[in-house]
């Protein structure tokens, strides 16, 4: 059974609860909110060369648009679009910085982050949206 988690009027801590008993659930951003999973840095190069661990650990994590909530409402009652979109792969700010909220993901490392957080958006100008 699938059923989507409302975000509003609920803090981090309350909100997670429901999720760590429901792990079939899904989850539905709320306002400008994002969901995203964080990739895995290459340990090579496209040549083959391999990567070592000092060189990986100096990158900036990236991270994958999963879903996208439907905007913050300005006062004038319309919502503002939120840019990014699913699929996309955007950096953040260092993770002092932003408010991200991890999600208890046995597979993947989730988080939702609030569109300020997002600092670049790397798209494919060969996929459907270049």
């Amino acid at each position: 059974m699938k059923v989507t988690v409302p975000l509003v009027g609920r803090g981090p801590k309350e909100m997670l609860v429901p999720l760590l008993r429901m792990p079939d659930w899904e989850l539905e951003p709320y306002g400008d909110m994002l969901l995203v999973e964080r990739m895995e840095d290459p340990d090579k190069t496209e040549s083959g060369i391999v990567l070592p661990e000092s060189v990986r650990d100096t990158w900036i994590p990236r991270y994958r648009v999963l879903a996208v909530g439907p905007g913050r409402m300005l006062t004038s009652g319309v919502r503002a679009p939120i840019v990014a979109r699913v699929g996309d792969c955007i950096l953040l700010q260092a993770q002092n910085n932003n408010r991200a909220i991890p999600i208890p993901d046995r597979k993947r490392e989730t988080a939702l982050v609030g569109e300020e957080a997002i600092v670049a958006i790397a798209r494919d100008k060969s996929g459907p949206h270049g």
